[in-house]
C-alpha cells in the first residue's frame, strides 16, 4: 500500500488525502515542517473506500478538495489483463475531512459514458468492433476508457482521462458535484484538449489534472 499511491489532495488547513490504485482505502495525511529541517510527512488514519477485501480494488487515480470535502475517483476502466469490468472500479467518493465518513456513488460512470465520444469506450456497452474480440471490455491498451486526473472547483468535477484520446486530443468531462452525489441533473459538458503524441511517438492522454488560479491544468503523458 505504501508503495502504490497515485493522487494526493490537500486542504487549505494543511490536511492531505492520498490515494492508491492497488488496494481499498485512502490515507489522511499532513506535512510538517520544522525550521532547519527536511518537511515530514506524518501518516495519519485510513479510510477505507471499499470495505470487504472480496470486493475489488478502489482502483483509485485521482484525489482533489473542494469546500471543506476530498474526492476521489476510480479509474471506470476494465482491467489491464483480462479486460474484466470490476464494479469497484466505476466509482466516486466524497470524503469528509473530520471524521472521515465516505460517500461512495456510481452515478459518475453513468454520467460520463453517455457522453458522446466516450460512451463505446465504457464496458458493458462495447462497439461493433469489440464485441467479437475475447477480451468482453477494452482495456487502457486497446484505447479503452481510463480515468487518471480529477479536480473539483465551486461544485464542479472535472475529469481528465488518459484514455482515449483519439488524434492526441484528450477529454476533460465536467459535472455538477451534485448529479454525482445529490439529485441535480447531469449537464455535463465535455472538452477536448490538444496534448499531441508522447516521447515515442504515441496519442498522448491526461495523466493528471489540478485546478489552477485560472482555470485547469491537464499534464500529459
Amino acid at each position: 500500500e505504501a508503495l502504490e499511491f497515485s493522487g494526493a489532495a490537500c486542504a487549505p488547513d494543511g490536511r492531505c488525502l492520498l490515494v492508491g490504485d492497488e488496494g481499498r482505502r485512502a490515507r489522511f495525511f499532513t506535512i510538517e515542517e520544522a525550521q532547519g529541517e527536511r518537511p515530514r510527512i506524518v501518516i495519519g488514519a485510513a479510510v477505507a473506500l471499499v470495505s470487504a477485501e472480496g470486493d475489488g480494488e478502489a482502483d483509485a487515480e485521482a484525489a482533489a478538495f473542494d469546500r471543506g470535502r476530498f474526492y476521489v475517483v476510480g479509474s471506470h476502466g476494465a482491467s489491464r489483463r483480462k479486460g474484466e469490468r470490476q464494479p469497484s472500479r466505476y466509482s466516486a467518493y466524497r470524503i469528509e475531512p473530520d471524521g472521515g465518513r465516505v460517500v461512495a456513488s456510481g452515478a459518475l460512470a453513468r454520467i460520463v459514458g453517455a457522453v458522446d465520444g466516450i460512451r463505446e469506450a465504457f464496458c458493458p456497452a462495447a462497439s461493433a468492433a469489440d464485441r467479437g474480440r475475447r477480451r468482453p471490455c477494452p482495456t487502457l491498451q486497446d484505447g479503452g476508457a481510463n480515468i487518471e486526473g480529477l479536480a473539483v472547483r465551486d461544485g464542479t468535477m472535472h475529469v481528465g482521462f488518459r484514455a482515449p484520446s483519439p488524434g492526441g486530443r484528450a477529454f476533460v468531462v465536467s459535472v455538477p458535484e451534485q448529479a454525482v452525489f445529490g439529485q441535480a441533473a447531469p449537464a455535463t459538458v465535455v472538452s477536448r484538449l490538444a496534448l499531441g503524441t508522447d516521447r515515442r511517438g504515441r496519442e498522448g492522454g491526461g495523466r493528471d489534472l489540478a485546478a489552477g488560479a485560472r482555470g485547469r491544468s491537464l499534464p500529459a503523458g
